[in-house]
Order: structure tokens, then sequence, then C-alpha cells
């Protein structure tokens, strides 16, 4: 009789499956995708960025956000900035948008001894926010300034977003802590910041992002980020590749009319990186420094005439080739030929671009398998990049990844190791360090 009863219950479940799945078909007879919901957050420091700060904010108001999109934010104003947002005493505001009155709800959150630079602060943050606005996927807006890693002077060269009441940065480890304690993966984190296009940023944030957003030169900051990223949601909301779509058009927005966004003479570019490929791109790498660690090592053991006599070359170009790359500069995308002015300009900058170096340290050996090595590292670039437009760029066709690039007595003088460069995951992954550390270039602003 159970047996009997346990039948009859199977058959009816087994029935009800069939008539679940027959009435989900009436009721979407097109398949329509469901129309999944993003919050965008928005975190930054004024640094100076104030005013550009709040006309970026207050464009949302213009804009007829649907439902499925929320925006929240929090910014630290500068000390002296005076506005409706600001009393001119540096503290803290959060807002989010609301979708009934299409205008953004403001409430003071904390004063000027508010630390930008605390992970737990973000961490914090980020659970605010998904609080507020649960969503299906999350994007994350840093707007501030930024700068290229390397641990000369200790975190103003290696930050993100300034902090002017504290002459201090968010680094990139802080905001790791933070994505890892709030356990969450974004969909898109976005850099709003200068020079952060790098190895070290984007290596270190892959595991929590889907997409990372950034540029190797200046970043300029107007109203048209956000208002194209939202309207790039609002569009492509229904399909898979909505954020990936909504990213190609606000760079599209910006470099369709660059000199309207830039009425002085600034390099600009914009790269998306898929960031899966990420793992990808720095296998090649470490096979490349592998094997440029192994000439070193044999150059060592041999002799500099031994090395040339039985491989046409010696160190001492893998290091002029090294000297000859291109580095990525505030103003100038410049060669080492460019003039020690412009060294000095913003010389604290050791940002290098991966496949120039690894490119022309490859076509100055006669070796087939540092050539080939460097190829799959080219390859691997141009594969993680998922979109990326340029502009006013000098003497090369495009860029890639900025990665940090001192000899080994600069290693030793800026206190790279001291600041723990080995603990990065670009580091761990590559061994980059071991090429820094036997490179005897000699540098413009070594001069």
């Amino acid at each position: 009789m159970r047996t009997t009863i346990l039948y009859i219950l199977m058959a009816v479940i087994a029935l009800c499956g069939v008539s679940c799945s027959v009435e989900s078909h009436v009721d979407n007879p097109n398949n329509v995708t469901p129309q999944r919901s993003y919050t965008v957050m928005l975190y930054g420091s004024g640094g100076g960025l104030d005013i550009a700060d709040e006309q970026m904010i207050n464009s949302l108001n213009k804009l007829k956000i649907p439902s499925n999109i929320n925006v929240v934010g929090q910014f630290k104003w500068s000390l002296g900035y005076r506005s409706e947002l600001s009393d001119g005493k540096g503290g803290v505001s959060r807002f989010k948008f609301n979708h009934s009155t299409l205008r953004n709800d403001f409430e003071p959150f904390a004063s000027n001894d508010y630390r930008i630079d605390d992970s737990e602060n973000l961490s914090e943050f980020i659970s605010w926010a998904r609080t507020e606005a649960p969503a299906d996927e999350y994007l994350i807006i840093f707007i501030g300034h930024g700068n290229g890693y390397h641990p000369m002077y200790d975190a103003p060269t290696r930050g993100i977003l300034r902090d002017d009441m504290y002459s201090t940065y968010l680094g990139i480890d802080a905001i790791r802590e933070a994505f890892a304690a709030a356990d969450i993966r974004f969909s898109l984190t976005m850099m709003m910041c200068c020079l952060v296009n790098t190895m070290e940023y984007v290596t270190e944030l892959a595991p929590y992002t889907d997409y990372y957003y950034a540029s190797n030169h200046v970043m300029v900051l107007t109203m048209l980020e956000l208002e194209a990223i939202v309207e790039g949601l609002i569009k492509y909301g229904k399909q898979e590749d909505a954020v990936l779509s909504a990213s190609k058009r606000m760079i599209d927005m910006i470099y369709d009319n660059p000199t309207e966004q830039l009425p002085f003479n600034e390099v600009l570019d914009a790269t998306l990186t898929q960031t899966s490929a990420i793992t990808e791109l720095n296998k090649a790498v470490k096979r490349f420094v592998d094997r440029v660690s192994w000439f070193y090592d044999r150059q060592e053991w041999i002799g500099e005439e031994a090395m040339r006599e039985s491989y046409g070359f010696d160190t001492s170009e893998l290091d002029a080739a090294m000297a000859e790359s291109y580095y990525l500069i505030g103003p100038y995308l410049a060669h080492s030929n460019s003039s020690v002015s412009e060294f000095q300009w913003y010389r604290n900058v050791y940002t290098y671009d991966i496949v120039d170096i690894v490119t022309r340290i490859a076509e100055k050996s006669c070796d087939s398998t540092l050539k080939s090595c460097a190829e799959r590292v080219v390859s691997a670039a141009a594969e993680a990049i998922a979109y990326q437009r340029s502009y006013r760029l000098s003497g090369v066709d495009r860029v890639y990844y900025g990665v940090t690039l001192v000899n080994s007595d600069e290693w030793a003088k800026f206190g790279y190791e001291a600041a723990h460069y080995d603990a990065l995951a670009f580091d761990r992954a590559t061994g980059w360090s071991r090429l820094l550390q036997l490179n005897r270039a000699i540098y413009p602003h070594t001069r």
C-alpha cells in the first residue's frame, strides 16, 4: 500500500512539474529575459575635486532612473569646500537616489576625522549600500586623485584616493581587504583616478571584480562618466552583458568628443579589463621573467665575454632595453629621450608599459625563447583588454598596462622590500621583483 501511495505521489509531483513548466512558458511566451537589478556605489574623496564631484552626483537628477537601478554614494569633502552639501569643515556625506522625487537624498554621515584610508570604513560603506539598495549586481566607482604603484614616499605614491585632511591615500591593500571583508564580487570596479591601470592594482582586485576600468594616464573627471554608465545600464539592463555594454558606451561618449572634455594638453586613455584573463597574462609575464632572470644568473656564472660568445648578447643590452622603455606619465607619454624637466614634472612616477618593456628586451636579445615569451605577454595583454580608447598618444599605437620599473639601486633606495612589494598578488604570481633587483638600467630620472 505504501508503495502504491509513493508511486501516486511521484506521479503527482511529475505532473506538477510539467504543469509549472507549461504555465511558465505561457506567462512568458517570448522568453523575455527578466530585468536584472543593479546598484552603483560611489566612493570618493574631494582632494580639490569637490566641485566636479558634486556636479557629477547632481547630474543624476536629470536622469529618469528606473527602479531596478540604484545609485548610492559617499564623499569626504575637502576642508574649506562650501556648498549645499558641505559646510567647509571637511565632513562626509552619504546619499541615495530617490526614484520618487528623481533627486538624491543626502545626509551627513561623519566629521572630518573620518579616515578615507581605513579598509574597515570602506567595508562598512559597502555593507550599508547593500542593505540600503540590494541588487542582483553591484558596481563600485572610486573618484579622486590616484597614482601608479611604487613605494617611494610611502602611501601617496601607491594610493588610489587622496585624503587632504591627513595627506594620505586609500591604498590597494585596504581596498582588497575591504572587498574581502564585505564578501562581495563586483560586476565592475571603476577607477575615476589617474595612473591606476597597473598590473599591481588590477591583479590585486581581479578576484573581486569581473571588469576593471582605469587609465594609464590622466583620468578626466566629467559629468559624462556616471551619466553614461547609468544610462547604459538602463539601455542594456535586460542583457547579460549590460555592464560591458554600458562601460563601452561610457568610453565612447567621452572619447568621441575628447576636446570638449580636455581643454588642456593631456594624454587620455581608458581601458576596460576582463579580469578573468589576468591569470593567463601573469603566467605569461612569469615565463618571461624566468627567462630573463636565467640570463642574468647565467652571465653571473660564466662571465660577460662568455655570455656574448655563447648567446650573441649580454645583460647590459637587456638593461639598455629597459632604459629605453616608454613610461606612463601625467601630461605625456614620454620616451626616455624626452627632456629631464618632463620627468621632474612628475618625478615620482615609475610606471612603464608592460608590453613595451618585454618587447624591447626581447628585441635586444637573440633568444628565440625570450621572443616567444614576449609575444605571449603581448597577446595575453591584448586578450585581457575588453575595450580601450586613447587620445593624444605619441610614439606608440596603443598602451596596455602600467607596471613599476626601477633598477636595483632604486629598489634599495626607495624601500621596495620594506614596503613588501613581494606581498602583492602580482609579484607572487610573476616574480616581477626579481627582474627589478637584477636590472641595472640607467633611467633619465636618475641622471
